[in-house]
């Protein structure tokens, strides 16, 4: 089987395929059928969030138990149609719409159970559960697990180790915290995930310039179905000296099973850029039974009583502390490097409890060491080649190859963005084996990089995965930053901000007019932005992608009158 990395460089905005699949070393996976056998066999299950494709296995393990599966979306269409019966699409829709969408599908035909694999909507789907009296979070502990700073404080009330940490809005609110406090410190978004925008601050003297990059740099583009995390409030902690792990854990009727710990390769700080990980964890056994009695206090801390939850924690001198915990399952690779070590389902596992199905444990030794690996740019720089794929799937333990980025994608370093470009994991049948396979593969498995600088000027004709990306235009002071909002409830303000003004004044750029037509001829939905020097927005354009026409369009529809790029400044528009 070959490979095939698709050429998207220097394509037109308007004629760029909305999805292409990304490479993996391996066969597609064959056709997913349920199992005869399931004990929940033709129940109905409601999912939050179809999140990015690497959550495939959570539809796969839905279908293979018999489920009916129905998808609440952010969007008109996703990978995982394929794979559920009834779908409601969230595009546009205030949180009270589309609870009431919600219970109108339960009284039809009611849910069995509701479950998210995605980070933003785990307070949504406790209020989910909460409302059709389901299983699963509380909306304290769904509230808790996405807060920080409440996260901290219910741990440390409890008697859970924790640095000492102070929520904050203002530089002049950082400063007073940092000052009752030792350092180095770290700051983060208070409702942020996957480590966006944490930065390590080392002393006094950088607090000023690290408190600004996080205010200027911490804008969401993740999809929620409610609405992205608010970015206005931040934490400021003690940082935690040590290795890092993760505890993956299933919470049944309050009764807790640690599953397996991972041990994440060293970050790449000052901003906790994730390399890697290694699992089974190569902490003696002593050390793991205390990560092990942490990660059951954060649980039990926070009230979670049935559900996944991602523990992540410092082994410190003084002993394990917790990092934070996640109300989900851990993303990436871990549900696949669960059962592939310890041979437990996570997906499934979570579920079955969703459902209030009975689950067993029990404790398993490993049975095979991983060892996981990222693709990650040293600069701001466009993919240029995917090398190696080909020579290197068919070794010993080359277990999956996955690159998501394609040739001519911009990836961007911090603090601007934190972005990959793929994984390579390896196995092993010891730790030591792992490493050796990872080494041998990384020299012949290569993303190749071509510097941003030696592309200036490449990067207007197409649409690439950026957050943020700065033009200086020659014959202007003005420097502008492009950025892409897919967040509707944004998307929405932005537009008014615009259209308030007198020379936008007109029918046809009516929000909810416009947005009536998205919902119906759109499937995705892209705002590219213009922000000036001081942070502001001062350009907008607004896109819709249609697959029947497989183009890109302004928002709305092709056909109305005054589509417009929304730049008020003439500066802006040349």
């Amino acid at each position: 089987m070959s490979f095939t990395i698709p050429l998207i460089h220097k394509i037109p905005i308007f004629n760029r395929k909305k999805s292409i699949k990304p490479i993996l070393a391996q066969a597609p996976s064959q056709a997913v059928v349920a199992v005869t056998s399931s004990p929940v066999a033709g129940k109905r299950i409601l999912i939050v969030n179809a999140g990015s494709r690497k959550k495939r296995i959570v539809f796969e393990e839905a279908v293979r138990l018999g489920l009916s599966i129905t998808l609440v979306h952010p969007a008109a269409r996703t990978y995982a149609d394929a794979y559920v019966e009834e779908r409601l699409d969230s595009t546009g829709k205030s949180k009270a719409e589309i609870m009431q969408e919600i219970e109108a599908a339960h009284a039809a035909q009611p849910f069995a159970g509701v479950i998210t694999f995605w980070e933003d909507d785990v307070e949504f789907t406790a209020e989910i559960a909460a409302r059709l009296h389901l299983i699963g979070n509380s909306e304290a502990t769904a509230k808790i697990a996405r807060n920080k700073y409440l996260m901290r404080a219910t741990l440390r009330a409890a008697g859970v180790p924790v640095p000492r940490a102070e929520m904050v809005e203002t530089l002049n609110q950082a400063k007073l915290a940092a000052a009752g406090m030792t350092y180095p410190l770290v700051i983060k978004p208070m409702k942020g995930m996957d480590s966006f925008c944490v930065m390590k601050v080392e002393n006094e003297r950088e607090l000023e310039k690290v408190f600004v990059n996080v205010l200027k740099y911490a804008k969401y583009d993740w999809t929620s179905v409610v609405s992205a995390a608010d970015p206005s409030m931040y934490v400021i902690e003690e940082y935690m000296s040590g290795g890092e792990v993760s505890a993956e854990a299933l919470i049944q009727n309050g009764q807790i099973w640690i599953v397996g710990i991972i041990d994440k390769l060293p970050m790449s700080e000052p901003y906790f850029i994730e390399r890697g990980d290694v699992c089974p964890s190569r902490y003696p056994a002593e050390v793991l039974q205390k990560i092990k009695d942490a990660a059951a206090a954060t649980i039990r801390a926070i009230g979670m009583e049935n559900g996944i939850a991602h523990v992540e924690l410092k082994v410190t001198q003084e002993g394990p502390k917790t990092v934070e915990i996640g109300a989900r399952m851990g993303g990436d690779y871990i549900c696949d490097w669960m059962e592939t070590v310890y041979g437990v389902n996570l997906a499934r596992e979570g579920i079955l409890i969703a459902l209030g199905y009975p689950i067993e444990m029990k404790e398993t030794a490993a049975q095979i060491h991983l060892r996981g690996e990222y693709f990650i740019p040293e600069e701001d720089a466009t993919v240029k080649d995917i090398v190696g794929i080909d020579e290197v799937k068919h070794r010993p333990g080359v277990r999956h190859i996955y690159i998501w980025a394609h040739r001519g994608d911009l990836l961007q370093t911090p603090p601007r963005g934190f972005d990959t470009a793929g994984w390579l994991i390896v196995s092993g049948q010891s730790g030591e084996e792992a490493d050796k396979r990872m080494a041998e593969m990384r020299q012949s498995v290569k993303v190749l990089y071509e510097p941003v600088a030696k592309n200036k000027g490449e990067r207007s004709d197409i649409i690439q995965p950026f957050r943020r990306q700065t033009i200086g235009f020659p014959t202007e002071p003005e420097q502008l930053t492009f950025c892409q909002i897919t967040d509707l409830v944004k998307a929405k303000e932005l537009w008014e901000s615009f259209t308030c003004l007198e020379k936008y004044n007109s029918p046809f750029l009516n929000w909810d007019w416009r947005a009536a037509f998205a919902r119906g001829y759109g499937d995705t939905h892209l705002f590219l932005t213009a922000e000036n020097a001081n942070g502001e927005t001062v350009g907008l354009l607004p896109l819709q992608y249609v697959s029947d026409r497989q183009q890109w369009e302004f928002f709305g529809t092709y056909w109305f009158e005054e589509n417009v790029f929304f730049a008020p400044d003439e500066v802006v528009l040349r």
